[in-house]
């Protein structure tokens, strides 16, 4: 099965949205907020200290110096161990530097300081970045776990926290598809869908991304004629929203190719790649994993046109940017079930 998660347009915040597909692109919802009550080792938390070490590291790690967010970090921590978003945020920073057992570890950690010092809607965020853990590593079976772990949520909060709430479905429908379980999956990126709709309105990146997911998921069963519809209106809603060349739109737009390819219009499909060629050399380059995908479905949709030379070529370079480890042997990165379930009740 294609892998669910996208992420490689830029790092992990901490509330994310994952669109479906081989490639990995990225929607952000940054969470705002205070920072959830802890104590500081003399026994008075210092909320605004742990703001603003929480801030400098986001930027750190949004321009990619993740060692450095580590860093600062770990310093805040050491004067607020317990508080859940600090841990959080350390995790989403161990992901990034492919420290999953660490990132799992620091996940489960701010899971128990969030139950212990914080609301439901923090437990939220955290597990939907120990979700997208998951999806990265191949994990898809324990999103039984942090399916179980949402079923614990009280439906109030879903009511309070729309978009949050929203966010972590998608994450555990996409688990959900990944376990072939599509009569959960299609029925949690509904809910998300609803709740992202009343939260937002009729034009909302975060909803668009869901319907791809949903085009996706159509798309892996068989029924083009569903996916295509998702996949434009998702395409369509995330330009609206985002504009026309934002990263987003990459793997709607291959997915869609391959719809238009496999139903016969290769015209169209060779389109649609080589707008999501262009838009992906313009944000990560020509050899980045995004861009080599994307070219191998234009390539493909050439040779059906008969553009054999120019398919070549942009096969021949697509290949040499994916000769990078392969993402399935990371499993062994992260602990089994027995050990997340003594993990958590610690």
């Amino acid at each position: 099965m294609t892998s669910v998660l996208n992420r490689e347009a830029g790092p992990r915040r901490l509330i994310s949205i994952v669109l479906v597909g081989p490639t990995m692109v990225w929607l952000v919802s940054a969470l705002t907020g205070p920072i959830a009550a802890a104590q500081t080792l003399d026994g008075v938390y210092n909320a605004s200290y742990a703001a603003e070490m929480l801030s400098e590291a986001r930027l750190q790690q949004h321009a990619g110096k993740n060692s450095t967010a580590r860093t600062i970090l770990l310093e805040a921590l050491s004067k607020a161990p317990e508080s859940p978003t600090l841990l959080d945020a350390l995790g989403s920073v161990q992901q990034d530097l492919g420290e999953y057992l660490g990132a799992e570890d620091t996940y489960v950690h701010a899971l128990a300081a969030a139950a212990r010092t914080s609301g439901d809607v923090e437990r939220i965020v955290i597990l939907n970045n120990l979700g997208t853990l998951y999806l990265d590593t191949g994990q898809y079976a324990k999103g039984q776990w942090v399916r179980a772990q949402l079923e614990k949520v009280p439906s109030g909060i879903f009511e309070n926290h729309p978009v949050a709430a929203a966010l972590l479905l998608n994450v555990v429908a996409s688990l959900e598809h990944a376990r072939n379980k599509d009569d959960n999956a299609v029925r949690y990126y509904g809910q998300a869908l609803v709740l992202l709709r009343q939260a937002q309105g009729p034009v909302s990146a975060d909803a668009a991304a869901v319907e791809s997911n949903l085009g996706f998921l159509q798309f892996e069963l068989g029924h083009y004629q569903a996916a295509k519809e998702f996949l434009r209106h998702s395409i369509l809603e995330m330009e609206s929203a985002l504009g026309r060349n934002d990263a987003a739109l990459i793997q709607p737009l291959v997915n869609l190719a391959r719809c238009e390819s496999l139903t016969g219009d290769s015209y169209k499909a060779e389109v649609l790649a080589r707008r999501a060629v262009e838009i992906s050399i313009k944000i990560f380059g020509e050899w980045h994993p995004s861009t080599a995908v994307a070219m191998l479905e234009q390539a493909s949709a050439l040779r059906k046109l008969r553009r054999t030379r120019e398919a070549r070529k942009l096969e021949k370079q697509a290949h040499l940017a994916l000769r990078t480890p392969s993402a399935a042997p990371l499993s062994r990165y992260t602990v089994g079930f027995r050990q997340l379930a003594e993990r958590t009740r610690q």
